[in-house]
């Protein structure tokens, strides 16, 4: 650094700065005559590199598993202990991710892919901190909720991606928010405009552009023509839901498991009466690309 003058005697100053994590940052200044400072650099940095910085290490649990994705060879998982990534091909560890890795807070309710940009991105909903976004570059998450967003809520509750790359958030009790990720453009659904309460999941259609949201409350249709609520039998408390190949909608019902197809026909299928399924509460779902029907339990 530049000389300065001290009681008549030349001075030189070196600062070292240290960057621990990616918040923290240790400055170290040292200051001695002009006719010393060699040696107080040479001390300064045996210092820098013999130091043992103190870092903070998040111990969670990431078994409680909400919601899954595929993602670039790994099976993600969103726990109420972060975002674990499971290597698909084995020979590796899974690897967990926490609010000390970018996400906004621990409780990860929902996973989806979308693309941006062409690339297909990995997004995580948090209870309490919005949305995220992977960076596969720096495996760090990116906080999504910055002064500018346009979020309705940060209790996420479940999450989509439709056919021409819109991110749908849905948030137990705040609506519903919509996000095309081409041209950044927000379109929020309230619950006084239909949206189901203590909203539980999301399916997009693979055959068009129309959304899903599936609620404790009921269930309702996002189309070209805006929100729509859907008329349904009252076949229980609905959980989770998927569509197949066909358009056609499954949903797990606590206990019983429920179809719809495109003409809009329901069939009720009692667990209890279904040979070689589990006969407890169905509350997880999730269909496969070839249409295989999975079931998780309560």
């Amino acid at each position: 650094m530049p000389r300065e003058v001290m009681a008549g005697v030349p001075m030189r100053m070196r600062l070292t700065v240290l960057k621990p994590g990616p918040t923290r940052v240790l400055v170290i200044r040292g200051r001695a005559p002009t006719e010393r400072f060699a040696e107080l650099a040479g001390e300064l940095e045996a210092m820098s590199a013999s130091m043992e910085i103190l870092t903070w290490q998040t111990f969670t649990n990431g078994n409680d598993v909400e919601d899954v994705a595929f993602h670039d060879g790994y099976l993600w998982t969103a726990t109420g202990g972060g975002v674990v990534a499971w290597p698909l091909g084995g020979g590796i560890d899974p690897v967990k991710f926490t609010v000390a890795d970018g996400l906004p807070s621990n409780d990860v309710r929902a996973l989806t892919v979308c693309p941006v940009g062409g690339e297909l991105t990995l997004f995580a909903g948090t209870w309490g901190g919005g949305v995220a976004r992977y960076d596969p570059g720096q495996w760090r998450w990116i906080n999504l909720n910055d002064p500018y967003a346009e979020w309705s809520d940060r209790h996420v509750t479940s999450l989509a991606c439709a056919l021409d790359n819109r991110l749908v958030v849905g948030y137990q009790d705040g609506g519903v928010d919509v996000l095309n990720l081409d041209e950044v453009l927000w379109t929020h659904f309230r619950r006084e405009e239909g949206v189901p309460g203590d909203l539980r999941a999301l399916a997009a259609t693979p055959l068009g552009s129309d959304i899903w949201l599936i609620g404790e409350e009921g269930l309702a249709l996002i189309s070209d023509v805006g929100l729509v609520p859907v008329s349904e039998p009252a076949l229980g408390v609905y959980y989770q839901a998927g569509l197949d190949s066909t358009d056609t909608l499954w949903i797990a019902a606590w206990d019983r498991l429920i179809r719809r197809t495109p003409e809009g026909e329901w069939t009720d299928f009692d667990q209890r009466e279904v040979e070689g399924l589990f006969h407890v509460q169905v509350t997880g779902l999730a269909v496969a690309a070839d249409d295989t029907l999975w079931l998780g339990s309560y």
